[in-house]
């Protein structure tokens, strides 16, 4: 979104985090930075430079700013004048050619702190672009535990694909607490028109506080309205949930339905006929019929001599268990016996092997504490029960050994591992299905963390 307009919000959080008092442990001060010009998403002629102008700030002065353009250094900006308590910088760059272009601005205190970045895109030339639109449906306080009876809470965040294509790429959603940047997290591209999913924030508070979203806060995505990314309001931390401090106006939003049927056809028969049993199940984690994990529409056939009762359990978004059963009657009596019904089918295949996806192969990022590695899933008959990760790393002399923290098993398709400045790092990843089955390892893929 536009990077003026989150700064303003920014603002506005602050200065509501004053009225409110001390924030849970919000450090005071911080190194900031914005860009004035030019305003994201303004278009460009050919062979024309581009004036890239702002401010900075932090209480130890600022001693210089980055200009990043696509993720590699445009150029660094000493020696910058001031205004009152205001760095002022400026920076010309020229495209090299007709694209969309992403300039970030970073700048680094007296004392060599880091600012977040700020984010602005540039069109140059006629670039085509799609109805690619993210919106904000709501944010609320979700109870998490109490303490001495005083309940906390941490951050949920429900959003949507309000445009009419699926959104192409992964991009960031950055939270604020009290006016102070807390959080970034990178969500993988893929939500399709329409569809809503969320994200919660372990930021735990109690009371009532400032809470600001920004949505593709990188602003990778080239959305057709960015009005609808930004989000800053108090939120109270109440006994039943999610309050705010204003009563809401907007439309609740509900959970998914969950739709569990299981039946037979037919369900009495006689001695030696058949019959079958099938399932149907909708916003659930699993099904498992028989022993095994199964499709969430499925059937079973059966030929027997004598009652039988069959059992699915599903196990739900929440992760509770619930099992429904299904009653045969059978009239009569078989003369001869019957062969056993077949057992099911035992899956033996392992999965594909997952791909890397974020941060992009041969990647080189600043400084850092952690970073997010990011992979496309794969599917399995029998589901996929983990995915497995392994780090390196080296310092600059190729001896690649595994870095700390660097053997990890996690069910999402994304994972956080601690970094440090001046190694470079490489990693892969493999699925484990329900069966047990392991698929072969990707390929590695590396990135650097620089020293600064």
């Amino acid at each position: 979104m536009n990077s003026k307009q989150w700064f303003k919000i920014l603002c506005a959080l602050a200065l509501g985090a004053l009225f409110l008092g001390a924030c849970a442990g919000s450090p005071a001060g911080g190194t900031f930075v914005w860009i004035d010009v030019p305003v994201s998403g303004l278009t460009y002629p050919v062979d024309q430079s581009v004036q890239v102008e702002g401010h900075a700030a932090s209480p130890s002065g600022i001693e210089r700013v980055e200009i990043w353009v696509n993720s590699v250094l445009a150029g660094t900006i000493s020696s910058l004048p001031m205004e009152g308590d205001l760095a002022r910088f400026s920076f010309e760059w020229m495209p090299p050619g007709v694209g969309e272009y992403t300039i970030q601005a970073v700048s680094f205190s007296g004392g060599g702190e880091a600012s977040e970045a700020d984010t602005t895109r540039v069109i140059v030339g006629e670039v085509s672009s799609s109805d690619l639109d993210l919106a904000i449906v709501s944010v609320e306080a979700l109870v998490a535990g109490d303490k001495d009876g005083v309940p906390f809470c941490n951050t949920r965040v429900v959003y949507s694909n309000v445009g009419s294509e699926a959104i192409p790429g992964d991009f960031s959603i950055l939270f604020s607490f009290d006016g102070t940047p807390q959080e970034t997290v990178t969500v993988a591209g893929g939500l399709t028109p329409g569809a809503s999913t969320e994200a919660i924030f372990v930021y735990q508070f109690s009371d009532l506080h400032y809470i600001g979203i920004n949505l593709d806060s990188g602003n990778v995505i080239a959305e057709s309205d960015e009005g609808n990314n930004a989000f800053a309001e108090a939120r109270m931390c109440a006994e039943l949930g999610a309050e705010t401090a204003e009563p809401s106006t907007e439309e609740p939003v509900l959970a998914p339905v969950t739709d569990i049927q299981f039946w037979a056809e037919p369900p009495e028969i006689q001695a030696g006929a058949c019959t079958t049993i099938r399932w149907h199940a909708e916003n659930v984690q699993s099904v498992v019929f028989g022993g095994l994990d199964q499709p969430f529409d499925g059937s079973y056939g059966d030929c027997l001599c004598g009652n039988q009762r069959y059992t699915l359990t599903v196990t739900h978004l929440d992760g509770t268990e619930e099992k429904r059963t299904v009653d045969i009657s059978v009239t009569g009596s078989c003369e001869e016996a019957t062969e056993p019904p077949p057992e099911p089918e035992v899956d033996t295949e392992p999965p594909d092997a997952p791909s890397p996806a974020v941060p992009d192969n041969g990647l080189t990022l600043s400084c850092r504490g952690s970073q997010n590695l990011v992979w496309l899933p794969v599917e399995d008959k029998s589901g996929i029960a983990e995915y497995q990760v392994e780090v390196q790393r080296h310092s600059g002399d190729n001896n690649w050994q595994a870095a700390p923290g660097g053997s990890i098993s996690v069910s999402d398709k994304t994972t956080s591992i601690p970094v440090e400045c001046g190694w470079y790092y490489r990693w892969r990843v493999r699925a484990v299905d329900g069966a047990g089955n392991i698929s072969s390892w990707s390929g590695w893929w590396q990135y650097a963390i620089t020293l600064s």
